[in-house]
């Protein structure tokens, strides 16, 4: 399945249902970033609070190695695909970010992905 984009970076539509409720976040496709990563403020928003996570991941950010919260969501589907029981790591993402996180290679991981950057699609094999 094809999907497309209009520029770079690719933004993935998203839609997340936690406990609370589902959001549709807008996700940055990042083939460097091994785990998806929410902002925290959209987990509490669909009722999941890193706070309280028993296990954790180190990311490496702009701002050196951080020590982020893994949740798991209860249904995560992106580029036609759904994940039931996805972990991903919390991190609070800057004010001025226009996504609401990362998509990783986690989610990815047993698929085939073609990225066409000179026609602007995605697909999934």
């Amino acid at each position: 399945m094809r999907h497309h984009f209009k520029s770079l970076p690719i933004i993935v539509p998203c839609l997340v249902a936690g406990p609370a409720g589902s959001g549709e976040p807008k996700l940055l496709l990042d083939t460097g970033a091994s785990i998806t990563v929410l902002d925290s403020i959209f987990l509490k928003m669909i009722g999941l609070d890193p706070v309280n996570s028993k296990d954790f991941c180190f990311l490496t950010t702009a701002n050196g190695v951080i020590r982020a919260p893994i949740v798991s969501i209860a249904s995560f589907t992106a580029l036609g695909i759904t994940r039931k029981n996805l972990p991903v790591a919390a991190h609070r993402l800057p004010s001025q970010s226009y996504v609401s996180g990362l998509l990783g290679t986690d989610f990815l991981c047993d698929q085939i992905m073609v990225v066409n950057f000179k026609n602007r699609w995605v697909e999934i094999k």
